[in-house]
């Protein structure tokens, strides 16, 4: 009976979720359509190359807007079981409402386990390619290379940025990079290597900190140290910060090694760790939130109609994925431990839900 009952349910939630996921990745991506025609006419960027970035972005809309997804979802799929009073005779088997939930939640991870993976391992690939076919067609100058460096030709130099950083501390016009390569060439070939640990744009200028340079000679190589510099670059900041990504859209094999960078050079990590902590806690959110919408599905919800589900579970979804938002980007300001104000918000909503189920409210 329980086995009958949890595939009857699986397949209902799964249903609902896939269905929901659809509808909601399909919306976004008309407004992102939208939103990218009007940078066609920059450069060679023409219509096709912006389909073309709308498609490679589709991995990361799935995974952003798989929490809301999951939650509608259920409430289409199994609030179709509550109308239908299947819910009913199943209670009237024996099968208590919090049991009824976990069969729920066990359809919420067979389908979040592709999503994960797809958040994880498909949509920074992909959204990095869609980043460089985006410079690539508007700008000469720079190109994006391995991991999440970046390459800029500025006249006879050439920079490698290593770790470029997207810090909440800077102002508009302001950027920083970190684990810099200069290599500098005259008459094509290469006269001066520099290393910095640092380089920041503001007020107008680059400078840079803790240099490492080597100059070539014909016989000899004279090496210097410099604990600051101005820099006389043209690069323009504002086109290097369209090419940074950003803490929340890297996976988490790419935020430890930036987290640890950042912490053994005394940089401000605080983004790239709660971004770590938030990706952690992912999982958890997405079954917290489906539990949470099982609570209405006992509820008024079982005479609604699809209207009213699907208004309930955006809110729902919507409401709580914010929140939980919200409460990363607090303990971000406040220097809060990222970890608990990760995990807080879904644990306690965890707690509510299953002592509601319980109590049959």
């Amino acid at each position: 009976m329980i086995q009958i009952a949890d595939r009857h349910l699986g397949r209902a939630a799964a249903g609902g979720m896939l269905l929901a996921l659809v509808v909601l990745v399909a919306l976004d991506r008309i407004f992102d359509v939208i939103d990218e025609l009007g940078d066609v006419g920059k450069g060679d960027f023409e219509v096709i190359h912006a389909l073309g970035v709308v498609a490679l972005v589709l991995p990361r809309s799935v995974y952003d807007l798989f929490p809301v997804a999951s939650v509608v979802g259920a409430l289409l799929g199994v609030g179709g079981l509550a109308a239908g009073s299947e819910l009913v005779a199943w209670r009237a088997a024996g099968l208590s409402r919090l049991r009824i939930a976990f069969g729920v939640v066990m359809a919420t991870v067979g389908v979040l386990v592709p999503v994960l993976l797809l958040g994880e391992v498909v949509a920074p690939a992909s959204e990095r390619m869609a980043a460089s076919l985006k410079l690539l067609t508007q700008t000469q100058n720079l190109a994006l290379g391995q991991g999440t460096s970046i390459w800029v030709r500025d006249g006879t130099r050439f920079i490698n940025a290593h770790r470029p950083l997207a810090q909440p501390s800077l102002q508009p016009g302001e950027v920083m990079l970190a684990d810099i390569d200069i290599l500098e060439f005259d008459d094509g070939e290469l006269r001066r290597v520099s290393h910095a640990e640092i380089a920041r744009h503001e007020q107008g200028r680059w400078i840079l900190e803790n240099v490492s340079r080597s100059t070539l000679g014909t016989q000899s190589v004279a090496v210097e140290k410099i604990a600051e510099e101005t820099w006389p670059s043209l690069v323009d900041p504002e086109v290097l910060e369209t090419a940074i990504t950003r803490p929340r859209h890297l996976s988490l094999s790419q935020l430890r090694p930036y987290v640890a960078y950042l912490e053994a050079n005394g940089l401000d990590a605080g983004a790239y760790r709660a971004a770590m902590w938030w990706r952690l806690a992912y999982p958890l959110t997405c079954v917290v939130i489906v539990l949470a919408g099982m609570i209405f599905v006992f509820g008024s919800l079982r005479g609604g109609g699809l209207g009213q589900r699907m208004f309930i579970g955006m809110m729902l979804g919507a409401g709580f994925f914010l929140a939980n938002r919200i409460a990363v980007s607090i303990g971000e300001v406040y220097r809060l431990d990222p970890a608990l104000m990760a995990f807080a918000p879904s644990l306690v909503v965890a707690g509510v839900s299953i002592w509601a189920l319980r109590r049959g409210i």
